[in-house]
């Protein structure tokens, strides 16, 4: 039986906690005020927030700018998803080679839920960047390339099961783009090319300054994550964008995902 919030054994202070730890994840580097802004509770509460998880070493905080960004500690939450592991330490040199070449930042993001996961990313190896994605970094599945890369290859029992579970805490905007995700039409169109794209992210500071393309990673024939590629939207067109780079991103995936498959 589902446990409600209602029910006794709720315990509100762990749930805003866990609330905040996200907050600080999503939107990392971030102020205190930016996250009670965020989070709607007051200034104090969330600066006790925020000091109980530096104490416990799940976020730290930069003396210079006074913002807190989460630790590698976070990681140990999902110990248990070894593939996610051993796709980080395959991926990384790979990740590191991708951006000497092209200088942009890449990422690697895995499904968790409604949501993808940054497992690791080279964002902090180029001054090509206006956000850093550090892991444990999370963003909407439907409303991202790599979320889009990897339902547009997931199997169709997988994705009708993570597209009702994002239905179930759609908005509107979100409810529409699961209407036309239902019908399957835009992720054939991703199939068939190989790769996803989304141009202007929505859910990254600053709003709609990045653009991203991604391709699934598989390990076998099992979409285990996806691989993207961010680049500043005003730099390249998308029609560019996919000339120069949709090759490479796919071609990097693939190499990450033959090693994954040998392992």
């Amino acid at each position: 039986m589902p446990v409600e919030k209602s029910d006794s054994r709720y315990i509100r202070s762990l749930a805003r906690g866990l609330e905040m730890l996200q907050i600080v994840s999503q939107h990392g580097p971030i102020t205190l005020s930016e996250a009670a802004e965020i989070s709607g509770l007051p200034y104090p509460t969330v600066a006790r927030m925020l000091t109980t998880l530096h104490i416990e070493k799940y976020i730290e905080r930069q003396e210079s700018t006074k913002r807190y960004h989460v630790t590698a500690l976070v990681r140990s939450l999902a110990h248990g998803f070894q593939d996610e592991n051993r796709l980080a330490e395959i991926a990384r040199p790979h990740l590191v080679e991708l951006t000497q070449e092209i200088h942009w930042p890449v990422l690697i993001a895995t499904p968790l839920a409604d949501q993808m996961v940054v497992r690791d990313s080279t964002h902090t190896l180029t001054s090509m960047t206006l956000h850093h994605y550090y892991p444990g970094f999370t963003f909407p599945m439907i409303d991202s390339a790599a979320g889009q890369a990897w339902l547009a290859f997931c199997s169709p029992e997988t994705r009708k099961q993570r597209l009702e579970e994002i239905e179930a805490q759609a908005d509107e905007e979100l409810a529409h783009m699961i209407e036309i995700a239902k019908k399957d039409v835009k992720f054939r169109e991703i199939r068939k090319a190989g790769f996803a794209v989304r141009e202007r992210n929505t859910f990254t500071a600053p709003v709609g300054k990045n653009s991203v393309i991604s391709a699934p990673i598989f390990r076998g024939d099992h979409p285990i994550g996806a691989l993207a590629l961010v680049y500043f939207a005003s730099t390249h067109n998308l029609q560019e964008a996919i000339e120069l780079y949709a090759d490479i991103v796919m071609e990097t995936a693939k190499k990450i995902g033959n090693e994954l498959t040998v392992e």
